[in-house]
């Protein structure tokens, strides 16, 4: 509740009152342009102060997050705090584009975790071209031998889509990239599978450039049965 956060305020601004005005200048430096990211991570400040609250009680001495937005943070904020030691992971939303705060958190975090040496490359204008803070785990890649599954060549040629509906991931590129296939007159089929904000948008693209006898949706489909 509000109030509870208000007392968890008033409760560090007793201890820590220069972590307090440090925490509550940042918010003077945020700006509005990617308000839906930016709001988080203001509402995410003022949340940090019963959240490190808590770390003190169950005695936890280092932190990691999963993301490099509202989740670090927070715990940013809680190193701020206490000196408690904080990690966090960068990895696709949440650093395209960054946050305000993402220089600070990245110079104060003992590491970065981040997924590809894109990202690696991206943060480390943050940290003025040094690497050493930076850890890529490349995620998302089965364990387990694959064997090569046989390609026919011929057509109608199979285009498969998988991912999340969103902007960024390019599909209304790959069908007006179609386009101009079924212009060249090849023969061939997409099957989209995934979910996201934009299928709609999607669908009514595939309408407008006339491409819906060509194009299946699939729903989101598990890992094991790509």
């Amino acid at each position: 509740s509000l109030r509870r956060l208000a007392g968890r305020l008033a409760y560090w601004w007793r201890r820590k009152p220069d972590a307090v005005k440090h925490i509550s200048g940042a918010l003077r430096e945020l700006h509005w342009r990617h308000l839906k990211k930016n709001a988080e991570s203001a509402w995410v400040l003022l949340v940090s102060f019963e959240l490190t609250r808590r770390f003190e009680e169950d005695a936890i001495e280092r932190v990691h997050t999963p993301w490099a937005c509202g989740c670090a943070t927070a715990v940013w904020a809680a190193s701020k705090l206490t000196g408690r030691l904080f990690s966090f992971t960068a990895r696709a939303w949440d650093i395209y584009p960054q946050d305000w705060l993402i220089r600070a958190k990245i110079l104060d975090a003992v590491l970065v975790r981040t997924e590809t040496a894109a990202n690696v490359r991206h943060l480390s204008i943050y940290t003025d071209g040094a690497f050493e803070k930076f850890h890529a785990t490349y995620n998302g890649v089965p364990l387990r031998a694959e064997r090569d599954s046989a390609v026919a060549m011929r057509a109608p040629y199979r285009i498969l889509a998988v991912g999340h509906f969103v902007r960024k991931k390019g599909f209304d590129q790959l069908l007006m990239a179609s386009r101009i296939l079924a212009d060249a007159g090849i023969d061939f089929r997409i099957d989209f599978a995934g979910y996201g904000l934009l299928r709609w948008q999607l669908k009514w693209l595939i309408y407008r450039i006339k491409l819906s006898d060509r194009v299946h949706f699939h729903r989101f489909v598990r890992h094991e049965r790509r």
